[in-house]
């Protein structure tokens, strides 16, 4: 007979290891997770994004092109990227709870071989504030309003040209670098709206 659960097991099961609760983590890893929450973009928005992507901006399906997602978290951008569009697809993620969920989810859907050999999608445990967006012609990001600020040194280091995608909220506070294109709205099942804003990054200075 299988035994019921009490609340001490239960205790038992959340309390952490003694091996997990000496680990430190890096408290600037800490502050990105607080900035940057796991906030999903719905799946209606990322079907949507690709054909206008490849209508408007240029993204050619089984190219050399290279798309990045800042914040991955369970993977299904770069999911959505790798099987509708099939160019290289990489993921930034902070959180290595999602970044083994993010790679379980690709393994799943693609296979050892792809992840692996021909490395056209991955996910990768990283800052995204720190990251390097200079090999992308795509580059997609959801993140609240507040921090947009903070990733000035982030696009400034990114190609120039490239095209960016903000889910639901604008990056009015990257003007100085990001070109506004258009925003699409997508209806969601739900009935919400969700835009999608497009923009041209630039780099160089005029003149």
């Amino acid at each position: 007979m299988m035994r019921k659960k009490t609340s001490m097991d239960l205790q038992r099961a959340l309390k952490p290891s003694k091996r997990c609760a000496t680990r430190k983590e890096n408290p600037y890893s800490i502050q990105s997770k607080l900035d940057l929450p796991y906030l999903p973009t719905p799946d209606e928005a990322i079907e949507a994004m690709f054909p206008v992507l490849a209508v408007r901006y240029g993204l050619v399906s089984h190219s050399g092109q290279k798309f990045i997602d800042l914040g991955a978290g369970d993977g299904r951008v770069v999911e959505g990227c790798a099987r509708v569009v099939s160019i290289n697809a990489t993921g930034v993620e902070i959180d290595p709870a999602l970044v083994t969920l993010a790679n379980k989810r690709l393994s799943r859907a693609f296979g050892w071989w792809a992840m692996h050999v021909t490395r056209n999608v991955k996910i990768i445990r990283k800052d995204l504030f720190q990251a390097n967006l200079s090999p992308y012609d795509f580059v997609f990001i959801f993140a609240q309003p507040h921090v947009h600020k903070y990733l000035h040194h982030v696009f400034l280091r990114g190609k120039d040209g490239a095209i960016v995608v903000s889910s639901k909220h604008a990056l009015d506070a990257l003007g100085d670098l990001l070109s506004f294109r258009e925003t699409i709205t997508v209806q969601l099942e739900t009935g919400e709206w969700w835009g999608l804003h497009f923009y041209t990054l630039s780099t160089h200075e005029p003149g």
